[in-house]
């Protein structure tokens, strides 16, 4: 299943991957590249319609428990890729997600703390 999302990212058939993500496709897995789907999307430009798609896709993603801080085989984070594209809705949604919510294991307790009720932490 995992290769099917990566797929449809691939081709940018968004409503497809949103779908494989609904039905419970792992959003934590990686491809040959140590890319997760939410660093695939982001590191995909989007026009117009496509681009709405996209941003849904992305919002699915985040309503999943996600690893922000995973790193592709190059170091880079799904925000690493969304500054390179210079797409400044994905960088706000990562930003907005990664600050209200997403806590990492190494956060120290305090952090984790504030945090437990309505977050989740890797």
């Amino acid at each position: 299943m995992e290769e099917n999302l990566f797929e449809a990212i691939s081709k940018k058939q968004y409503k497809l991957a949103r779908i494989l993500v609904e039905g419970g496709v792992d959003v934590n897995c990686t491809n040959e590249e140590g890319e997760t789907p939410l660093m695939m999307v982001c590191d995909r430009k989007a026009t117009g319609n496509t681009k709405r798609m996209r941003m849904k896709l992305i919002t699915t993603l985040l309503n999943k428990p996600i690893n922000f801080f995973k790193r592709d085989k190059f170091g880079r984070t799904s925000l690493t890729c969304a500054h390179i594209n210079r797409d400044q809705s994905v960088i706000d949604i990562l930003m907005k997600t990664q600050n209200d919510c997403w806590v990492h294991e190494d956060a120290p307790p305090l952090t984790k703390l504030r945090h437990r009720n309505s977050c989740t932490l890797f």
